[in-house]
């Protein structure tokens, strides 16, 4: 199991891993924008496939942690853990449009996540 934690804080604090995520955000949030014009399969297959990246970092995120404490210490993971949380959650549950609106501006506000990948800002 340690060489497990090891190979996922090696990954985890890999910068081409990192830049890697940021190029899957940057697609999601365009595909995102795609979908705000109706609804296309191969669209829809590329969505859960990022999502299974964004579920993939999240976990080694949290297995390279130092902890479940200190995981959850951090807001940008407690950020993360949310917006792949709600991205789970379908949106032919909602028949209100405003509703399905409200789940795909919040699953934009990942490409905040671009804030902790920069050199200038570290909020972190």
């Amino acid at each position: 199991m340690r060489s497990i934690k090891n190979l996922c804080e090696r990954l985890a604090g890999a910068r081409w891993f990192e830049l890697s995520i940021v190029g899957i955000i940057i697609v999601n949030c365009f595909l995102i924008g795609v979908e705000t014009y109706g609804h296309h399969a191969g669209v829809q297959l590329v969505q859960t496939v990022i999502l299974a990246c964004f579920t993939f970092e999240i976990t080694v995120r949290f297995i390279a942690s130092r902890g479940v404490k200190a995981f959850f210490l951090s807001g940008w993971n407690n950020f993360d853990l949310f917006l792949v949380l709600i991205s789970y959650i379908p949106e032919s549950l909602f028949t209100d449009a405003s509703t399905v609106m409200v789940l795909r501006v919040l699953r934009v506000f990942r490409v905040l996540r671009l804030l902790r990948t920069s050199d200038e800002i570290k909020l972190t």
